[in-house]
């Protein structure tokens, strides 16, 4: 038992470093979708490279040797996590080389990838390699290998969730992302120290001969009904071990395009906010840590581990097309009459976590079920177990990083969310049809998985199609002010939807009601040409009257283009304008009467990419910097109102250069603004 809260440690620490390593190395790359998907990237592809390592060398060495080696990784991973900060401040100068000046092509894009897999790859191949060592110290001897093994993964998994709460919720919002990441180094010490106490007691015991003290050991003459059932898979087919691989990767995708698409659904139907990202990651993995703990009490008691894991396959498929089908219109609509009715604050921020844990729990139970299942079809020998569920780890956590990609850089932009999310279905009825065809089923067991894998297709193609209007009518922040009887629904969505893209970073649309045209990012209204014209000049305005000779602007955030026009109408020599999402660019076209086509007048430069890291890398210096991002309540958005923010800026201005800040006064607290 003692073994299983030093491996729940390990998992909190996991999460509270990948929180935090994400939340630096984004500062310094960039809020964008690449700079993001590339640290994430590294730091699963490190889980699986050092599971898959670790996994073939653990079964050479003993028992002991193994939990040394584990108490030594993760007080590695910690040294390694201390000195992060200290090595991207060396890499600062190859960084700002690459970006050049905001036109970097391929460079920057490689350079960012090459430091995240040297910052962040390292420490979680260390991370990664844990599970093996685990498995071999605390099941390697055991009849009961697998059950032992999938209590691993429940304990690590249920510990991932208690880390990626805290460090959403309560360690970054009070201590900061520096000492949050000591609290990630203190779990680690502490998985360590226990490893290291159950090591020694283990070396007591065997001193005096008593055998029974020894965690993996089995008492002599008898054995638990697990450990029975566990016996038809000692000496298992490397067919077995593949097919659980196989299906393992598979699930991982679907697991990882499900998770970022209904994050960003989410941030469609409850607000963009800190919060709902947060709750988001945290429903998922508190999910898989529940199933984990079910999928590890059925292990000992299946003889066809088999046909559950097609099942709770295909029941993750049928609660994900469930979802799915909810997405589109009932979702947004009870948000928008649960706010209506007056839920807000505090209130709000609770009901919004329970919404998407309603949401997103479904299938990442299931899925959660389905890993110590998978371990069972995989089988073990008790020279081979940590060699055999490595590679299901490593498998399972490669397809993870397939999915984060895939949904980050391709089905996302180029898709959507809605066509992204049918294909994380399609993924999991396929791994639920694989189990079936492949895995020794009964007759009737390959019927009821193909019935079940059937029910899903079934749920997506009659799912009606999404509606756009009423997912980019900010819901979650108009719905309170709908006067009383009148249609709440049709008040939403009043208009007529000009433009609709469903971005990597962000959903993007633009509406025209009553001869007013809005444009929305994640529903909240950005820029209109009507009510935000007067602040959308004045901010380009006010600092270029002030400064005496202005040639060299900086505008950070596009929407409209209206201040990048007004800028323009001053005797200035070259606008740089910063902005983060492509498909804000491509909506700027339906203000061209209003910016005066600002992004085809030759002394505008487009920078796409994130505008704290342009004042960070550039060379360049201007004598106005404008910046005009939205509201710093939606994620990501906060960092352009923080000192350092502010002194990045002045480090970039000429000598008597202006810079000029817009902040809301509405929507905000007196301390806050």
């Amino acid at each position: 038992m003692l073994f299983l809260v030093a491996y729940a440690c390990s998992g909190a620490a996991g999460l509270v470093y990948e929180v935090t390593w994400t939340r630096l190395l984004t500062l310094h790359l960039g809020h964008t979708t690449a700079a993001g998907s590339a640290v994430v990237g590294a730091f699963l592809l490190g889980l699986a490279l050092g599971a898959a390592l670790a996994g073939r060398r653990a079964r050479r060495w003993t028992r002991h040797q193994a939990v040394t080696a584990y108490a030594a990784l993760e007080g590695t991973v910690g040294v390694l996590a201390l000195l992060l900060p200290t090595a991207l401040a060396l890499l600062a100068p190859v960084v700002r080389w690459s970006y050049a000046d905001g036109a970097p092509g391929t460079l920057f894009t490689l350079v960012r990838v090459g430091v995240a897999v040297v910052l962040v790859m390292t420490p979680a191949l260390a991370l990664g390699a844990t599970f093996p060592l685990a498995i071999r110290w605390f099941s390697s001897d055991s009849p009961a290998r697998t059950r032992r093994s999938a209590m691993l993964y429940a304990a690590n998994t249920l510990g991932a969730a208690a880390g990626a709460l805290a460090a959403g919720f309560l360690l970054i919002p009070a201590l900061g992302v520096w000492r949050t990441t000591l609290a990630g180094v203190a779990l680690g010490a502490i998985s360590a120290v226990l490893a290291l106490v159950v090591r020694g007691r283990a070396e007591a015991c065997a001193e005096v001969g008593d055998e029974a003290a020894v965690p993996a050991a089995a008492s002599r003459g008898r054995r638990s009904r697990a450990a029975t059932a566990a016996a038809p898979l000692d000496v298992p087919s490397r067919h077995q071990l593949w097919l659980a691989a196989g299906v393992l990767g598979l699930s991982g995708a679907a697991a990882l395009l499900h998770e970022l698409a209904w994050t960003r659904v989410l941030a469609l139907a409850v607000g963009p906010t800190t919060y709902a990202f947060a709750a988001a990651l945290a429903a998922v993995i508190a999910g898989s840590a529940m199933g984990a703990w079910v999928g590890t009490g059925l292990v000992g008691r299946l003889r066809t581990p088999a046909l559950a894991l097609a099942m709770a396959l295909a029941l993750a498929a049928i609660t994900a097309a469930v979802t799915y089908a909810l997405a589109g219109r009932q979702v947004p609509l009870y948000v928008a009459a649960q706010l209506a009715s007056g839920a807000a604050g505090e209130t709000w921020i609770a009901r919004g976590a329970w919404i998407t844990a309603a949401l997103v729990v479904p299938t990442a139970l299931c899925l959660g079920v389905a890993f110590p299942l998978a371990l069972a079809v995989a089988g073990a020998t008790r020279d081979d177990a940590s060699g055999r569920f490595g590679a299901v780890y490593a498998m399972n956590t490669a397809g993870a990083v397939v999915g984060a990609l895939a949904a980050g850089f391709v089905t996302i932009p180029a898709l959507g969310l809605q066509a992204t999310l049918q294909i994380a279905c399609a993924c999991l009825v396929v791994a639920a049809l694989v189990v079936a065809a492949l895995g020794g089923l009964s007759p009737g067991g390959r019927l009821a998985a193909t019935v079940a894998a059937s029910a899903a297709i079934l749920t997506v193609a009659l799912a009606p199609p999404w509606d756009r209007a009423l997912l980019a009518s900010g819901a979650y922040l108009y719905a309170p002010f709908v006067p009383d009887g009148l249609d709440l629904e049709a008040m939403l969505k009043a208009g007529q939807v000009r433009y609709y893209a469903d971005g990597a970073a962000a959903t993007v649309s633009v509406k025209t009601l009553t001869g007013t045209t809005t444009l929305t990012v994640d529903g909240k209204t950005d820029a209109s040409n009507r009510g935000d014209m007067l602040t959308q000049a004045l901010v380009a305005h006010v600092p270029l009257l002030l400064h005496p000779q202005p040639r060299t602007v900086a505008v950070i955030g596009l929407g409209s283009g209206v201040t990048v026009g007004a800028a323009l109408t001053h005797p200035v020599e070259r606008v740089d304008v910063v902005e983060l999402s492509p498909e804000v660019v491509a909506a700027s076209a339906f203000f061209e009467t209003e910016n005066h086509r600002a992004l085809a007048d030759p002394r505008t430069r487009l920078v796409v990419g994130d505008g704290r890291s342009h004042l960070r890398l550039s060379r360049q210096r201007y004598d106005v910097i404008i910046s005009e991002p939205s509201n710093p309540w939606i994620a990501g958005v906060a960092a352009l109102f923080t000192q350092e923010y502010f002194a990045e800026a002045r480090a970039r201005l000429t000598p008597g250069g202006v810079f000029c800040q817009w902040a809301n006064a509405y929507n905000i607290g007196d301390a806050d603004l």
